[in-house]
């Protein structure tokens, strides 16, 4: 079985956690596959825990989608210093990095709707 974790850089402000918890909740309500959520920082659980936990729960594979906008040291430098360890602890636990939301078509045609609001408007 394959998973995919969500992971999210995560706040000091734990409303802000809740409402990243909330969208994976609808995704997860979404999909037949396994769903989690993690954070980079401020958050729990944190990435390294959860890929550990669901690899002791029995999943071989999962597959880490950044819910950032960006990229940057979190996803060129600590996701993959995560994913080496967990492969190097678990050698047949196959984890892979999707890339960051960025300039996804969807994005653009949110922020392409936002801004037509302003544009229609008197």
């Amino acid at each position: 079985m394959k998973s995919i974790i969500i992971v999210g850089h995560g706040s000091r402000v734990e409303e802000n956690n809740e409402l990243f918890k909330n969208l994976v909740e609808v995704l997860r309500e979404r999909s037949d596959l396994s769903i989690d959520e993690a954070f980079l920082t401020f958050g729990t659980p944190l990435l390294e825990e959860k890929l550990v936990e669901v690899y002791e729960e029995g999943i071989k594979e999962t597959v880490i989608i950044p819910y950032l906008l960006y990229g940057g040291k979190h996803v060129e430098v600590h996701i993959p210093e995560i994913i080496e360890r967990t492969t190097k602890r678990y050698s047949d636990f196959k984890i892979h990095l999707d890339s960051i939301l960025g300039l996804e078509p969807l994005i653009v045609d949110i922020l392409t709707s936002k801004i037509e609001k302003y544009t229609t408007e008197n």
